[in-house]
């Protein structure tokens, strides 16, 4: 008796669906980079390390420049682009151990990813929900690949950062950023900020 080749594939691999489907891609991890100013333009930063060395950072185009500041979940708009470290609370959710807002124009990736802290995930992605919640505001956050929803804890600060102009990036001042590989395998910095101490009123 003679079965369809295709009858006796699925009798002997139940499975080849769920084997054929890749595993979740977690993007290389970002590389800290620190130093004071010696040049600046479009493709390139040069900065004065601490130890006295120089370092060339090649930048992506378009690059944005900003400063951090404290501030409170009352300040989130729907459409911030946020970052978050979040505790895994079950399927899609999580509870924010540091909450960032980017500034205009900033969006190093998208998604929810693992990260090496136990039952932790990163989440980038849009504010599409705001609501108070028992325990702290609920947000909806959003991506191409699907949703997150994150808790925010009962007066849990968060980080906003603000656009500054390019011209602020001046000689001299001190700015710190992350790189990320790009498709040519070169690794680039989307940004770079002020640290915190630097910041004036």
């Amino acid at each position: 008796m003679k079965f369809p080749v295709l009858a006796v594939f699925l009798a002997v691999s139940p499975n080849v669906a769920e084997a054929a489907e890749p595993a979740p891609v977690v993007p290389e991890p970002p590389r800290g980079v620190a130093g004071r100013i010696v040049s600046v333009d479009e493709q390139s930063v040069v900065l004065l390390q601490k130890d006295g060395t120089r370092m060339i950072v090649p930048m992506t185009l378009g690059w944005t420049l900003s400063r951090p500041r404290e501030a409170s979940v009352a300040e989130l708009r729907l459409g911030d682009f946020i970052a978050s470290a979040s505790k895994d609370a079950g399927s899609d959710k999580g509870v924010a151990n540091e909450l960032r807002v980017m500034e205009a124009g900033y969006r190093p990736e998208y998604g929810t990813h693992s990260i090496a802290q136990p039952q932790t995930s990163m989440t980038h992605g849009f504010v599409f929900g705001i609501a108070k919640g028992p325990g702290g505001t609920e947000l909806d956050i959003a991506y191409p690949s699907g949703r997150r929803a994150i808790l925010v804890p009962e007066g849990k600060p968060i980080t906003v950062f603000d656009l500054l102009p390019r011209s602020a990036a001046a000689r001299g001042v001190a700015v710190e950023g992350v790189t990320r590989p790009g498709a040519d395998g070169i690794r680039r910095a989307s940004r770079l900020t002020l640290p915190r101490q630097e910041v004036r009123p």
